[in-house]
């Protein structure tokens, strides 16, 4: 009979169409993971996989199989957590997702908060794009995600955890003046990449040209340090979150809202979405109501300092 190791392995394969992906999310080598699966294939008397197909595919005998072996996983995980919980040392995996420009200031600000308060739990932190956080909550592959609105899917429940200014930040412009976008106008921007949610806020808001070829040199990142590296050392502006501003180490930037000719600042809407149906529900709307009761914003005003902490 095959072990629950090699039907772990076995489901692994199925799920990620690599034996090489396979073995690095079962934390073991590519040689143990293929020897182990030829040896239940040959426990089995059937072939499991067609290995000359990228990404690798179930055979058809396989796929038969493939429903009980899972059950079997599903039966053995419940029996490993009740073991666990008898003996008192389980603790609920949650795997969270966040945007970088979140993350950026959510991850190290409550980390060590969390990892106090929910001892009963091991939090994983991971950081990807918005798209990326979509298809893996689609997927299932994590359990929550934080992003910026809008989106809602079927058999997803979104929360809205808390509305945050978006804040110009430049050392070209005096500080009493990036009040309205029409000072930031004739100075370089300096921008995210593409996917990331703070670009396309920040081309929308500022009125940029998205796809038109720049007569100028151009730098686009991924990190928020870079960007302001960037206005610091060679002028120019880059929005930030506010967050991001309010938390950041040192005391000698500035940073100020910027309206629009409607006196209107940017803003997003900061959002948790995971599995309608998940049974990590209640600890996973224990973290969201945590989120949503530190992250407060308070009531801002044109041309206010708003110094790092």
């Amino acid at each position: 009979m095959i072990s629950i190791q090699q039907i772990q392995y076995i489901i692994a394969v199925y799920e990620t169409g690599s034996f090489s992906k396979a073995s690095e999310q079962c934390f073991v080598t590519q040689p143990t993971l293929s020897m182990q699966i030829k040896k239940a294939e040959e426990e089995l008397g059937i072939l499991l996989f067609d290995r000359t197909t990228q990404p690798i595919k179930i055979s058809q005998k396989g796929k038969e199989l493939l429903p009980e072996l899972m059950e079997l996983k599903r039966n053995f995980d419940a029996f490993d957590i009740k073991r666990k919980k008898m003996s008192g040392v389980f603790k609920e995996k949650i795997e969270i997702g966040i945007i970088p420009t979140i993350s950026n200031y959510i991850t190290p600000h409550l980390y060590g908060k969390w990892k106090t308060k929910y001892d009963y739990l091991l939090l994983h932190f991971f950081e990807f794009k918005t798209h990326e956080l979509i298809e893996k909550i689609k997927m299932r592959e994590l359990d929550l995600v934080i992003f910026a609105a809008p989106f809602q899917a079927p058999g997803l429940t979104t929360t809205s955890l808390y509305n945050e200014p978006i804040l110009g930040y430049s050392k070209e412009v005096p500080k009493d003046s990036i009040q309205s976008i029409s000072a930031l106008k004739k100075l370089q921007p300096w921008i995210l990449t593409k996917g990331n949610c703070l670009r396309t806020q920040m081309t929308y808001f500022c009125q940029l040209e998205e796809n038109t070829p720049s007569e100028t040199w151009q730098y686009e990142g991924n990190d928020i340090h870079v960007l302001m590296k960037m206005c610091k050392l060679y002028g120019g502006y880059t929005l930030l979150p506010y967050y991001f501003a309010k938390f950041e180490e040192g005391n000698d930037h500035t940073f100020q809202i910027v309206e629009d000719q409607s006196n209107k600042y940017p803003m997003r809407e900061v959002i948790g979405v995971y599995a309608a149906n998940s049974p990590k529900k209640k600890y996973i709307d224990t973290i969201l109501q945590d989120i949503q009761s530190t992250f407060k914003i308070q009531h801002l005003e044109k041309g206010m300092k708003i110094d790092a902490q």
